[in-house]
């Protein structure tokens, strides 16, 4: 599986002002009879009920989301990071994976346009991989033992098992190509706002 790379990663701001309404309460005309004796007025409403000033939920300041997709970034690094020299072809299909799946649930909520745009292209790119994960016989953690198996069984099987490798290899050489300019943008973007650079192609 030399021709599987094993590859890098990258970021997320926006803002929503929080605006707080004030209620004014208005006062009934009194009679002009006969004077009355003076009323308590009424005690305060319960904040919640009908009536009262019901506080809206706080809204993020303008770069809580970026400060958070910056975290996320960078934990995806320091990952990548510690596995790049990973020299067993096996376990670096299944770092990659958990890669996928890192990559996968960074949230964009909230970031500047330019940003999140280039990074969904990046994720959607990704997930291809988990695709072509999904393509294989067995999960990924399992497939030295698999392809054990059918090289024991000898003949067909053998054939049938370097023909999906061979296909899973052309499928991931494939979207490799594919993510370069996708990546290549993402960094560009998040490097404006000071987002760590993730290098997905693996170099």
């Amino acid at each position: 599986m030399s021709g599987v790379k094993f590859p890098r990663l990258p970021s997320i701001p926006a803002a929503f002002p929080a605006i707080l309404c004030a209620a004014a309460l208005t006062a009934c005309d009194q009679p002009t009879a006969a004077p009355t004796p003076p009323v308590a007025p009424p005690a305060p409403t319960p904040i919640g009920e009908a009536g009262s000033v019901t506080p809206e939920p706080t809204v993020p300041t303008a770069n809580s989301s970026l400060e958070g997709y910056k975290t996320s970034i960078t934990e995806i690094k320091t990952f990548m990071e510690s596995h790049q020299n990973e020299e067993d072809s096996v376990k670096a299909l299944d770092r990659l994976r958990e890669l996928v799946t890192r990559i996968s649930v960074v949230k964009t909520d909230g970031l500047p346009d330019d940003l999140a745009t280039a990074f969904n292209t990046v994720k959607t790119g990704m997930q291809r991989i988990q695709t072509a994960f999904d393509s294989l016989p067995v999960p990924v953690d399992q497939f030295e033992q698999w392809m054990a198996d059918q090289a024991a069984k000898g003949g067909d099987a053998v054939k049938e098992a370097e023909a999906r490798m061979e296909t899973f290899v052309e499928t991931m050489t494939t979207i490799q190509k594919d993510i370069e300019p996708a990546a290549k943008a993402m960094n560009e973007a998040g490097a404006k706002y000071g987002v760590p650079p993730l290098d997905l192609n693996g170099q």
